[in-house]
């Protein structure tokens, strides 16, 4: 089954939007629920139109599964600037991936530099995430 990996993947991501969930914040001012809005619905519009035609549904998919787990580390009390910015470099990353496999094939900067970015943001994100928690016990 082809879609095996990107279904792991997005078990993963909502993995991570469950964590987050439990660690919102209490409250959000606007522009922040402005951001965590637009990350959930610009992202998977962007990967849909970055897409293959015949990949645009699965980048839906996928960029939903992204988008949640970025607004909600966007929106959980986390440190921001290490968890929120690592999800938002992951989403990005993300997004140079399917570019890179789709409407910008001949780009081959983008497949070169989606992965580090995507290490980079879950490193970002992890060591964020493991800290914090710690800090918390």
């Amino acid at each position: 089954m082809p879609y095996a990996s990107i279904v792991l993947i997005i078990i993963g991501f909502g993995l991570g939007i469950g964590l987050f969930a439990s660690h919102r914040r209490p409250t959000l001012t606007g522009s922040q629920k402005a951001a965590v809005t637009a990350i959930l619905l610009v992202t998977p519009a962007i990967g849909f139109l970055l897409a293959s035609p015949e990949m645009r549904v699965t980048a839906l998919v996928y960029m939903v599964a992204v988008g949640g787990m970025a607004a909600s580390a966007w929106a959980s009390n986390f440190p921001r600037y290490r968890v929120g910015a690592g999800a938002v470099v992951i989403l990005t990353a993300n997004l140079l991936a399917i570019a890179g496999g789709g409407l910008m094939q001949r780009e081959l900067w983008m497949a070169h530099f989606a992965w580090p970015l995507f290490y980079f943001g879950n490193l970002m994100l992890s060591t964020g995430v493991t800290v914090e928690l710690r800090s918390r016990r």
